[in-house]
């Protein structure tokens, strides 16, 4: 039986949704993203599919596109799981000069770094990795953002870059893959998913859900002081894992771990 809201409410200037609004919900349908144990890696490139998707319906909502987002929140609403066509054309166009673990910033990157330093109202004076690392959902912590003297040697450019990676080990803990399958399992532990699947019911039909309800349909288990700390931390978490940059990062973790499998 389908998880679903219990009563509905009105506000003086809201709609808030119906339990019929909301018939098409059911939380058994995002059952596939949970691995079903710690040893069991993540299927990244399902993961990448997801967040590109709901990223790509998230900003044409922005641009007042509901027309065209509803069809395929209809495909979300009868098969959440299941791609909807936006593919890689969205990827940000890789550079000619860009290596597997040297790549130039683009501009995708640069706004989701404006965006979250704003968000964090980090100091204007203090350094963007170090801003980074106090993100509890961020995912570039194992990219660093630097600026090179080109007029510089090759030679010391070499030195200074073999110094300052050296200093910047010491500086932070090790970044290693199962990082970002830690985070994934998280993601998929805690509702994330369906949680943001909501989100964009309410933008696409400016009908209401009530945070405590809204977490009540993704874990119903909880009492009211977890519903409280769940849907703040699913707040927060929303705009930086559903972005093109997160996806992006998704998928090189799908090809760092095919080329393992393949190595062995």
């Amino acid at each position: 039986m389908s998880e679903k809201v219990k009563g509905s409410g009105r506000q003086k200037g809201s709609t808030y949704a119906t339990v019929d609004d909301l018939a098409w919900f059911d939380l058994k349908n995002y059952a596939a993203l949970t691995p079903p144990n710690s040893r069991v890696a993540p299927d990244f490139t399902h993961w990448e599919t997801i967040i590109r998707d709901r990223t790509q319906l998230k900003h044409m909502l922005a641009k007042k596109m509901k027309a065209e987002v509803a069809p395929f929140f209809d495909q979300i609403k009868s098969a959440p799981l299941r791609p909807l066509g936006f593919g890689k054309g969205y990827n940000p166009a890789p550079h000619p000069t860009d290596t597997t673990t040297v790549r130039l910033t683009t501009t995708n990157r640069m706004k989701w770094l404006i965006e979250n330093l704003d968000r964090i109202e980090a100091d204007t004076r203090s350094v963007v990795d170090e801003e980074l690392l106090k993100i509890d959902e961020g995912i570039f912590g194992d990219f660093a953002h630097l600026t090179l003297n080109l007029c510089a040697s090759d030679k010391q450019i070499h030195s200074d870059f073999k110094n300052w990676l050296r200093a910047w080990r010491k500086h932070t803990k090790p970044v290693v893959g199962g990082d970002f399958a830690t985070k994934v399992r998280s993601w998929a532990s805690t509702n994330l998913v369906p949680y943001m699947d909501l989100k964009l019911f309410t933008l696409l039909t400016g009908k209401s859900i009530r945070s405590d309800r809204r977490i009540a349909l993704i874990q119903p288990t909880f009492n009211l002081t977890e519903r409280d700390a769940h849907g703040n931390r699913l707040s927060k978490s929303l705009p930086l894992v559903f972005t093109f940059e997160t996806a992006e990062i998704i998928r090189h973790q799908a090809e760092s771990a095919k080329r393992s499998f393949q190595g062995k």
